[in-house]
C-alpha cells in the first residue's frame, strides 16, 4: 500500500505491507438511477443537488458548481452519483448489503494486483480512449473500457470513498475534471471530512468474500 522512497507525495509513504482477505468490489460506480432506487424506498437521504466543501465559497459560485451535482444535471440517470458524502455512501451500499472498500482494498483492485500496473488499465498513459478525464461534464458510467479485474472507472469518472479512518476519510481516484495524469495515479490519495460534498466525488462498493 502506498509508494516507495522517492516517489509520489508524503502522504503515500512509507509503502507498507497490508493484509486483505478476499473480496469483491463493484464492477462499476454507483449511477444516479441507483442511488434514486435507494432514495424511493426510503433508505437513503436525497441524492443532494447542493456542494458541501471545506471553506464556504460566495453565493454566486456556490450555485455555479452546485449545477453540476448529478442530481441537477439532465439525463442524468447513468451518470456517476455526485456530491455524496460518506455518510450517504455507506448508508446506500449498507442497503445492498456491502461496504465501502478499505484504502487497501481500493489500491489493489486499481494496480491490477501483483501487477502493480502504473494505472487500472496498464502503464499507458490517461487518455480520451483509456479513462474520463480532463472534461468539463462527467461521463456515463462503465463509458471507457474496463481495466484490472474488469473494472470500469477506478481512475477518472468520480474520485471514491474509501473507509479506513474514523475521522478523516480517504478519497481516491481522480475525476472527470482532473486534468494532470499525476492525479490519476491509483497511490494517489486525499483526506476529506466526513461530510464533504463535490461535483466529482462519488463511489462503489465492496463486500467480503465468502
Amino acid at each position: 500500500l502506498g509508494s516507495p522512497a522517492g516517489r509520489g507525495e508524503a502522504n503515500e509513504r512509507p509503502e507498507a505491507k497490508v493484509d486483505i482477505g478476499e473480496y469483491c468490489l463493484s464492477q462499476r460506480e454507483v449511477s444516479v438511477a441507483q442511488y434514486q432506487a435507494c432514495a424511493s424506498n426510503k433508505a437513503c437521504e436525497a441524492l443532494a443537488t447542493e456542494v458541501r466543501l471545506l471553506s464556504p465559497l460566495p453565493e454566486a459560485e456556490h450555485k455555479a458548481q452546485s449545477a453540476h451535482c448529478s442530481a441537477n444535471l439532465t439525463d442524468n440517470a447513468d451518470l456517476p452519483a455526485s456530491c455524496v458524502s460518506f455518510e450517504d455512501a455507506s448508508r446506500y451500499c449498507a442497503w445492498k448489503g456491502l461496504r465501502l472498500p478499505t484504502e487497501a482494498e481500493w489500491e489493489w483492485a486499481a494496480t491490477g494486483g501483483d501487477d502493480k500496473l502504473a494505472w487500472p488499465w496498464g502503464n499507458a498513459l490517461p487518455s480520451d480512449e483509456n479513462t474520463c478525464w480532463n472534461r468539463r461534464s462527467p461521463c456515463r458510467v462503465g463509458s471507457r473500457a474496463a481495466g484490472a479485474f474488469g473494472l470500469h472507472d477506478l481512475a477518472g469518472g468520480v474520485s471514491e470513498w474509501t473507509a479506513n479512518d474514523p475521522k478523516a476519510k480517504v478519497v481516491r481516484g481522480g475525476s472527470w475534471e482532473s486534468v494532470k495524469p499525476d492525479a490519476l495515479r491509483p497511490e494517489k490519495r486525499a483526506s476529506m471530512p466526513a461530510g464533504y460534498r463535490d461535483v466529482t466525488l462519488g463511489f462503489r462498493c465492496a463486500k467480503d468474500r465468502r
